[in-house]
């Protein structure tokens, strides 16, 4: 990965194009931004998930004031000298208990002891000990239990409706060991049945082994360039194991700062995004002022994008387009890890190109129309305007992601026709034209295309003699006369979800290459997911000659055939057949049913 990475840089030098590494010398994971739940030792030069060593007591990173002791008086608390000692990996020091009088209910009372680990772990073994010398005080009588969340309805309440994990009312070991399954856990307690006995507790211990179980996250530091850039392709170089998922996600901006930071005015509820000098407020600013006069965080919507959706964790292995507006001056990546207990996943490094010398300021672009027919062929106009400046160098090419095959037929530059070559795939154009270089100018691209369900038109716009990076279009109001301002298009709502396309009318299998079977084409729409869809053939009388069940979609045409014999292979006679084909959605069943002739 190492040699493809150089190799990559030295081809970026002959292109104007520059290589951005996270990760690597210049700019390493822990002064690049901020890390949570990352472990950045383990592998030098890589964050990964934390791996808890199975040797490792859990409760050594806890705070002492996260011990709780549950007793009918609250306010009678273990002391913090107390709650140290049996958290402290000295066996010699144990916080000693005696029995306590409630002069209300006129009974002895003990207390149970709560620890707040702080955050799930996956802890697989308990420990408790009182000091050998003082073996007459542990504790005989006991129950243990374990809680994901937060039990009972106060900090001193134990956790009664949790079942226990251990119980012994006949202990004689001043050292208590339970292993069990891995689980996730926050809250442990332990439940002394002695109230009128003294006990006591050197050491309390919990391991884990696994992941920890707790969303991790990388978060870089607003990357600032020295002119708005494009955006070409980003990559990493990375492990994941199967269960974890992975989210790299980029975002782009006009302004240092993604966030807007509001200051309480002191009169009623109102905040402003102001200082007292009337400049917008910053962030060194907001965190300065006291806590009672800092208001809200919110996202800065007029001058940064939205985090990417994002991109695929394999695809990106290899790369992937940026699709964070462009050209922008600022830009900021972000790393979502979700592992579980026993899949996780690191990065070595993250890195994407970019240039500086960009065709345009910006591009907007729509498409029309915005709303037709599944399925069906449709005329659509794609329009862009550029703004042009000083240093731009205009674009010669185009290129646009389409749902299914196009066909580009035609091209105008403010309003005129003119020659273009394109190259058509199965899932988009490219196509080139004379270099649009003027500031406003109208490009309209006229194709057809089918759509079956919700379809972006993404597209990108670049100039083919420089072998700059593309800029990926803005969608906007390119063109008054269309109404959508939109790359997107949806289908009528009013199409079903199945919908057969074409049926055989008449079938002769009399082996002259024609007719010879019944074919059956549907069309699948607006599904999520994958379904399971069964043609079944009867005949007349309702006895099924045919099933067959396939998982299909989640939107396309599709076809089946079959070849007039049953069960045994037999040719079945002349006469009228019933086909039935049916789709098992989330909403239910959708079936489609018709009829076809068998002649010979």
């Amino acid at each position: 990965m190492e040699a493809i990475l150089l190799a990559i840089l030295a081809l970026g030098s002959l292109w104007g194009k520059e290589i951005y590494v996270i990760g690597e010398e210049e700019h390493p994971w822990e002064e690049a931004g901020t890390l949570e739940n990352l472990d950045v030792s383990t592998e030098p030069g890589w964050i990964r998930v934390v791996y808890l060593d199975s040797t490792e007591n859990l409760v050594l990173w806890m705070d002492p004031k996260d011990i709780y002791g549950v007793r009918p008086i609250p306010n009678t608390q273990i002391s913090d000298r107390d709650k140290v000692s049996m958290v402290d990996g000295d066996p010699t020091t144990a916080f000693v208990h005696r029995p306590e009088w409630d002069p209300y209910s006129k009974t002895w009372f003990t207390q149970a002891l709560q620890f707040d680990l702080g955050r799930l772990l996956p802890v697989y073994r308990i420990r408790f000990s009182c000091r050998e010398e003082f073996r007459n005080h542990l504790i005989r009588k006991y129950e243990v239990r374990v809680a994901e969340e937060f039990p009972g309805l106060g900090r001193w309440s134990y956790m009664a409706d949790v079942e226990p994990i251990a119980k012994d009312m006949e202990n004689i070991r001043t050292v208590v060991d339970i292993t069990f399954p891995p689980r996730p856990v926050r809250f442990v307690g332990i439940r002394p049945l002695m109230p009128t006995e003294i006990w006591e507790v050197a050491e309390v211990e919990v391991y884990g082994k696994g992941y920890l179980p707790s969303k991790a996250r990388f978060t870089s530091k607003v990357i600032h360039f020295d002119s708005p850039a494009a955006w070409g392709r980003i990559w990493w170089k990375g492990w994941r194991e199967e269960g974890a998922k992975v989210e790299i996600q980029t975002r782009s901006g006009t302004d240092d700062t993604p966030d807007v930071y509001w200051r309480k005015t002191g009169v009623g509820d109102e905040q402003v995004w102001w200082s007292e000098s009337g400049r917008p407020l910053t962030k060194e600013e907001y965190y300065a002022m006291k806590p009672d006069r800092r208001g809200r965080i919110t996202h800065d919507f007029e001058h940064w994008s939205f985090w990417s959706a994002p991109y695929d964790f394999e695809e990106g292995l290899k790369g992937v387009p940026i699709v964070s507006p462009a050209p922008r001056p600022y830009f900021q990546v972000r790393v979502t890890i979700t592992p579980t207990n026993y899949a996780g996943a690191g990065l070595d490094f993250i890195a994407f190109e970019f240039s500086t010398k960009v065709p345009a300021y910006e591009v907007l672009a729509e498409v029309d129309p915005c709303e037709v027919r599944p399925g069906e062929k449709v005329s659509f106009t794609y329009a862009l305007r550029p703004r042009i400046k000083d240093g731009n160098t205009g674009f010669d090419h185009l290129k646009v992601r389409t749902p299914t095959r196009p066909d580009v037929k035609w091209v105008k530059i403010d309003g005129e026709e003119v020659a273009f070559e394109d190259d058509v795939y199965d899932d988009g154009f490219v196509v080139s034209f004379p270099k649009v270089d003027r500031d406003q100018s109208l490009l309209e691209v006229g194709f057809d295309c089918s759509v079956l369900g919700y379809t972006r038109f993404d597209g990108w716009v670049w100039d083919g003699s420089s072998e700059e990076l593309p800029i990926f279009l803005q969608e906007g109001d390119a063109l008054r006369r269309l109404p959508g301002n939109t790359l997107s298009v949806r289908i009528s709502l009013k199409e079903p979800v199945l919908s057969v396309v074409d049926a055989s009318r008449v079938v002769t299998p009399n082996g002259d290459d024609e007719e010879d079977t019944f074919r059956i084409s549907y069309r699948l729409l607006k599904l999520t997911k994958k379904v399971p869809v069964t043609l079944k053939i009867y005949d007349i009388s309702g006895r099924l000659l045919k099933e067959e069940r396939r998982i299909e979609g989640p939107q396309g045409v599709f076809s089946r055939w079959w070849d007039g014999r049953d069960g045994e292979g037999n040719l079945v006679p002349p006469g009228v057949y019933i086909y039935r084909l049916s789709a098992d959605t989330d909403e239910g069943v959708e079936e489609r049913t018709g009829s076809f002739v068998m002649a010979y």
